[in-house]
């Protein structure tokens, strides 16, 4: 009876090890960043034209970044809850392309988590006009407060943080000035670097790898629509990109997913959210309903450029 009992507790070890052993279990929470020179984690190098204020700033912001883009809201998505329908729409229309928008996130939470074999990543420039190709005057040209061009030099991408992204808050001063803003359920009151170079890493080669162009070339970016009577817009906004996400056709699908600024508002959204000093979303905070637009305007070409990228970019959305 002893021997029949001692196999049955054998047996029933086995079966339960063997069914732990094939279950995948994703993690719902990121691994903690390793401590350290923020500027070393992540293999930034050249600092040209930066003080050493402006290099505080930057690193600080790259921690913030992990901050936002770590909270569970990021990192392990509820395609049902309020923040993802708001920035992309009905979940049913990404249900075969949730792994690449979930990639996509993680992939900004994990750059500089030593995952790169080269001891140089990014190079980096401070102020307008600080590199030294035909993407010196793009800072007037873009919204995001960031230059992002990848293989700049030696096959190594460069960000110029331009004057406007260091008139910026910081995280911090962000949510405590937001919560006494005249309207602190409005998300857009939140506006911070850490936002900002949360969607110009987006567009970094090494970073968010999806949607892909068949030709090769980058596809995330700031992307602009047709509005309408507004024209045509960067959709850089969190009212430009919720109405964005609210369009039930397959070019603004494309349009969605591949916009840079649609990262970096969902991951601040979702902390604010989150931090619970406002409460449960979508009743506060909320993304504004009346449409604002970035000062900067799209240039001439813009629907024709658009429509290039479109053109020659895998068909890989769910809803195509």
């Amino acid at each position: 009876m002893i021997r029949l009992l001692f196999f049955s507790a054998l047996l029933f070890t086995c079966v339960f090890v063997r069914a732990q052993t094939n279950t995948t279990v994703l993690p719902d929470t990121p691994q903690p960043k390793p401590s350290g020179d923020v500027g070393v984690l992540y293999r930034l190098y050249g600092w040209h034209g930066c003080t050493d204020g402006e290099k505080k700033a930057i690193k600080d912001a790259l921690g913030e970044k992990d901050t936002i883009t770590g909270i569970a809201s990021s990192f392990d998505i509820n395609w049902h809850g309020a923040v993802a329908v708001d920035y992309i729409g009905s979940p049913a229309s990404w249900v075969r392309n949730r792994d690449q928008i979930q990639a996509n996130f993680r992939s900004l939470y994990t750059f500089g988590n030593g995952w790169w074999f080269h001891s140089k990543n990014t190079q980096i420039f401070c102020h307008d006009k600080s590199l030294a190709n035909e993407n010196k005057d793009d800072c007037a040209k873009y919204p995001g407060h960031i230059v992002t061009v990848n293989r700049y030099e030696d096959d190594h991408d460069a960000l110029m943080f331009c004057d406007s992204w260091f008139a910026l808050r910081s995280l911090s001063n962000a949510l405590s000035e937001g919560l006494v803003s005249h309207d602190p359920f409005d998300i857009s009151n939140y506006e911070n670097r850490a936002i900002y170079l949360t969607s110009a890493l987006c567009m970094k080669q090494d970073i968010c790898r999806w949607p892909q162009r068949s030709d090769g070339g980058r596809f995330v970016h700031h992307m602009t629509h047709d509005f309408g009577q507004w024209g045509q817009q960067y959709v850089s906004t969190p009212s430009a990109i919720k109405m964005l996400a609210k369009e039930r056709a397959p070019l603004p699908a494309m349009e969605i997913v591949g916009n840079a600024d649609m990262y970096g508002w969902w991951a601040m959204t979702g902390y604010v959210m989150e931090n619970r000093q406002l409460g449960h979303y979508p009743a506060r905070p909320y993304v504004p309903i009346e449409l604002k637009f970035p000062d900067v305007e799209p240039g001439p070409s813009a629907a024709s450029d658009l429509q290039e990228i479109l053109n020659n970019t895998i068909l890989e959305v769910g809803v195509l």
